[in-house]
């Protein structure tokens, strides 16, 4: 038995040593191929050693098979290919070592064209794939899996299971017999929600319209019609942050209509067509809001061409009303009481129709026999930031104090309109944001006389009131015979950018008169904004302007002096 076990071992170490000695392993012995078909190409791979030579041979159809290449290595990458052909390969290395032959047929995936988007659903169109039978759609919406969506012969295929304000990622798939190709350039596109048209309204130079925030959208496309017969024209694209635009481009007494787009992918728009109208007619100039007791007395220079002028009242709910229509340049009334705000507007009536409104004018409405608080913003404006703050003001009847920086006027001077028309004060923080207390007399009037300037152009107000950056008052309450605002309570926003550590340190130092700090740059003090105003209201305070606040308290500012607070 000892025997034939070591002459069965002798036997295979000559197996083994023949082996060697003809450069053949055993497992050399076969090559075991895989055929992948990518985009372009089909990939063959097989069990090979990198460091070696094998040779390629390929067949088209029912061709003879040819010498493709030789290649190092055990990958080879074929591009040389038609859509619709049957490919067959096999790999040899030597004249005993080759593997089996492997066939496919390439299938070329299609080639996307651009997708379009209608009031029920996406439609999707594609170039016909050379030998394609049919076609395999898929479809991932954003954040969730792909999923095969339809099978189709065409070379369209319209998805009506979209659900708005959704983005879905398409891709296609040729297929032929059992072979599938690689997938088509993916699609990005979806039935965004329509922005919401939220005002058209007169500008300092033509018409500004604004928009609410579409939820996914990329950027906006802001389409005009001029005229009754005009045609729909695209006029500008906005960035994604951006909900306003203004159209400079305007002649007096011609209708104008608009819609917006909201858009999420370069090439294709996302939209459903929602228009607002406005005629681009001056509004009555000189508006000015007089009271005397409880008589409010409106005035206005008449507008070329308007038939009669229709006068609108906002009280404290917040809503507007029209009060009457008028044909003269003026109106009076009575109120019931001296302690409630109470604004007005007007607008012009033609006969094509209604003119933009006036700027807002409102009565103080301040009671001083109760709780107050002046909430003060430096450095802006800001163009998110700041709006933000005032659709919170917008939001619960409240006002404040914005202390400009006159060289960001002009870029952001939207911002200074709406403040004007919600009853916010406009305060001088200097053009430049530099420290007045050490430069020279010339520098000091002009950082003040310039941003003044802009003010009044771009909000119709006449600012009063001064803050110098940092506080660093020096001779310039004295050169400029200005009233200068310090506070009472620092938020201190700016170091911690922190929206809880501001509603905190309100919270916990406010009281009857405080002049509140804050800066309209931030995200943080706009979310704490947010916030603090309601809670203020709800502890009873009257968010006043810091003005207003002097006057109820102490009969007004008076220019050379600086104030800290309004306690009573």
């Amino acid at each position: 038995m000892k025997r034939i076990k070591r002459l069965i071992s002798l036997m295979a170490l000559v197996f083994i040593g023949a082996a060697m000695l003809s450069g053949v392993s055993a497992a050399e012995e076969k090559l075991s191929l895989k055929l992948s078909v990518k985009a372009e190409s089909i990939e063959l791979t097989w069990n090979g050693s990198k460091k070696e030579s094998y040779t390629v041979y390929k067949k088209t159809g029912k061709g003879k098979f040819v010498k493709a290449d030789r290649v190092t290595g055990k990958k080879y990458t074929d591009k040389d290919l038609e859509s619709g052909e049957t490919y067959t390969y096999y790999i040899k290395k030597s004249k005993k070592v080759r593997s089996e032959q492997k066939k496919t047929v390439y299938v070329a995936p299609p080639k996307m064209k651009k997708s379009s988007v209608g009031s029920k659903g996406v439609t999707l169109k594609w170039n016909e794939s050379d030998g394609a039978e049919k076609y395999i759609i898929y479809r991932r919406a954003e954040g969730g899996k792909k999923k095969r969506l339809a099978v189709t012969d065409e070379n369209s295929y319209k998805d009506l299971s979209v659900k708005k304000g959704v983005i879905y990622t398409y891709t296609v798939k040729s297929v032929r017999g059992e072979a599938v190709s690689a997938s088509s350039s993916a699609v990005r596109t979806g039935r965004l929600t329509a922005p919401e048209l939220i005002s058209l309204s007169k500008s300092a130079d033509g018409l500004r319209l604004k928009w609410g925030r579409t939820e996914n959208a990329e950027k906006y496309a802001v389409y005009r019609k001029k005229g009754e017969k005009g045609k729909w024209k695209k006029i500008a694209s906005v960035n994604g942050k951006t909900f306003s635009y203004e159209d400079k481009n305007v002649e007096d007494r011609v209708k104008y209509s608009y819609y917006v787009r909201a858009q999420a992918d370069e090439s294709r728009s996302i939209y459903e067509k929602k228009s607002i109208s406005q005629l681009c007619l001056k509004a009555p100039d000189g508006f000015t809001l007089k009271v005397s007791g409880k008589k409010i007395s409106l005035d206005w220079k008449k507008t070329e061409g308007a038939e009669s002028y229709q006068v609108y009242r906002q009280t404290g709910d917040g809503k507007w009303k029209k009060v009457k229509t008028v044909k003269a340049d003026k109106y009076s009334e009575a109120l019931k009481s001296t302690g409630n705000k109470v604004s007005y507007k007007v607008r012009a009536v033609t006969d094509k129709g209604k003119t933009a409104f006036t700027a807002v004018k409102s009565n103080r409405g301040v009671d001083p026999s109760k709780p107050m608080v002046a909430l003060t913003y430096d450095d802006g404006p800001h163009p998110v930031n700041t709006h933000r703050i005032l659709d919170a003001l917008e939001k619960h009847g409240a006002r404040a104090t914005f202390f400009v920086v006159g060289s960001r006027v002009t870029d952001y001077k939207d911002c200074l309109e709406r403040q004007a028309e919600l009853g916010c004060e406009i305060a001088n923080h200097s053009f430049s944001h530099t420290t007045l207390s050490v430069s020279k007399d010339k520098t000091v009037r002009e950082e003040i006389e310039k941003t003044d300037a802009l003010i009044e152009k771009y909000s119709g107000q006449k600012p009063v009131l001064c803050r110098a950056p940092g506080g660093s008052v020096g001779k310039a309450a004295k050169l400029t015979d200005r009233p200068f605002i310090h506070w009472s309570v620092d938020t201190l926003d700016w170091q911690s950018r922190s929206c809880s550590k501001v509603v905190s340190h309100i919270r916990k130092n406010v009281r009857d008169g405080s002049i509140i700090l804050m800066h309209d740059l931030y995200g943080s003090t706009a979310e704490a904004s947010e916030i603090i105003i309601p809670w203020l209201i709800s502890e009873g305070y009257q968010l006043v302007t810091v003005s207003e606040m002097l006057e109820a308290r102490s009969g007004g500012a008076d220019g050379g002096k600086i104030y800290y607070n309004g306690y009573a």
